[in-house]
């Protein structure tokens, strides 16, 4: 019976063990190095559809530089968006292996359906479906959360998200090479049984920190027991949510549209498709480099820290600086971009911007009490990933209306200004974690 029930009710003693040990259980890089593999053969597989977008148009008839043209694109990067409304009552908090399972099936299934699909409408349904795979970045968070001190969570989370970087310059090559020999459809094939052995090994390896559940699992039954008092409300009703959400929102926007508006540019200037790609490869790698360097930074200056406070406005710190260097990059395309050093250079800079984003989901963590620490990150991250959407739309709008996209890069600036007062200001925001000790 006593067993029964242990099965339901959390264990203290465990939870307290979680407590003890955390940061110190060698396992976990067996952890950064499984989500790294898998983040690196998902985003390989994402490269297939752009890659293919020409000749799936032709087979279909559809004109290039058109809304429909792009209406897999924008599927896709409203996927990204919505699924961040995903995690209801935190029913992913605890059940991590569950929902990445989902999200690798969202992922897997248009890679073999795709190819095989005669109806343009579906397949622009199924990138929609591939979008909603994003949420893992979220998921990887809150279990490297229960891994790592906070000392090292930025540099835990550099691997699945720098990833994301290297995964696609690499792919461009791969898939280009592979596409051209056999065709873009067994490139979507290759990649697809390519993403289902990391998936399986992903699950042979996994695992949860000993007690962590029960931690979680207590905190929110404290927290939910406390609310009215001491207990932190819902993270809609707090305008920490906002603050970070909206401080980010440069961030997704100018991660989302570059791979579009640099090429774009780069073929308006006259560039060669080998320079442009050129281009493309270079600030992949070094903005994927940048993500480790922010995160080594932000971890740095974490150590010195010794309040929830300061540690905030030292994560903040490293996107102050990310938009920085972004602002530059930006404002070197508008000014200079007919020279094709310069154009390399600005896209760098410009790309750097991805700098903060190992702090940003580090920080998201840390300033709620654990047990809602889930629902927190799946909501602001709601907020920021509205740029994943906005970004590709205006992207878009500028290619297909033929409008100058220096016009795109001048409004990346005001965005970057504006995201940066955001990010400045909300160092003065209270933080539940400091206010709700439940």
């Amino acid at each position: 019976m006593f067993d029964a029930l242990r099965k339901w009710e959390p264990d203290e003693e465990l939870a307290k063990k979680w407590q003890e040990s955390l940061g110190t259980q060698g396992y976990r890089w067996v952890m950064v190095i499984i989500w790294l593999v898998m983040m690196t053969i998902n985003s390989i597989t994402l490269t297939n559809y752009p890659l293919a977008l020409p000749e799936i148009a032709r087979e279909f008839s559809i004109m290039s530089n058109t809304y429909t043209y792009f209406a897999g694109i924008l599927s896709y990067s409203l996927g990204l968006f919505i699924i961040y409304f995903a995690n209801f009552n935190g029913w992913m908090n605890t059940r991590i292996k569950l929902a990445v399972l989902l999200s690798q099936l969202f992922l897997m299934m248009p890679l073999f359906l795709i190819p095989i699909i005669k109806n343009y409408q579906l397949i622009v349904l199924l990138r929609f479906i591939e979008g909603l795979w994003f949420m893992e970045l979220a998921l990887a968070t809150l279990n490297l959360r229960g891994w790592f001190s906070r000392n090292e969570l930025a540099i835990a989370m550099a691997a699945p998200l720098s990833a994301l970087q290297f995964g696609s310059a690499l792919g461009g090559l791969l898939e280009k090479l592979v596409a051209e020999q056999i065709g873009w459809r067994s490139a979507f094939y290759i990649t697809g049984i390519m993403d289902l052995a990391a998936t399986i090994l992903f699950f042979l390896l996994y695992r949860d920190p000993m007690g962590y559940k029960d931690f979680l699992t207590i905190s929110k039954r404290r927290n939910l027991a406390l609310r009215g008092t001491h207990g932190c409300p819902s993270p809609y009703k707090l305008p920490v949510a906002y603050t970070i959400g909206f401080a980010q929102i440069a961030t997704t926007m100018a991660f989302a549209s570059i791979p579009y508006l640099v090429p774009t540019y780069g073929y308006a200037a006259r560039y060669s498709p080998t320079a442009v790609s050129t281009a493309v490869l270079i600030y992949g790698i070094l903005s994927g480099l940048g993500i480790w360097g922010g995160a080594l930074l932000g971890s740095a200056m974490v150590k010195r820290t010794r309040t929830a406070k300061e540690t905030f406005r030292a994560r903040n710190l490293t996107r102050t600086i990310s938009y920085i260097i972004s602002f530059v990059g930006f404002l070197v395309l508008v000014l200079f971009s007919n020279n094709y050093a310069f154009y390399v250079i600005g896209a760098v800079l410009a790309a750097l911007v991805l700098f903060n984003i190992p702090n940003y989901w580090a920080e998201m963590t840390e300033v709620v009490p654990p047990g809602i620490s889930g629902e927190f990150v799946f909501f602001a991250g709601a907020i920021a990933s509205a740029g994943f959407f906005l970004g590709p739309l205006m992207s878009v709008y500028l290619i297909v209306s033929a409008a100058n996209v220096r016009m795109g890069f001048i409004l990346f600036i005001a965005v970057l200004v504006l995201s940066g007062i955001i990010n400045v200001l909300q160092n003065k925001v209270q933080l539940p974690i400091d206010r709700y000790k439940a």
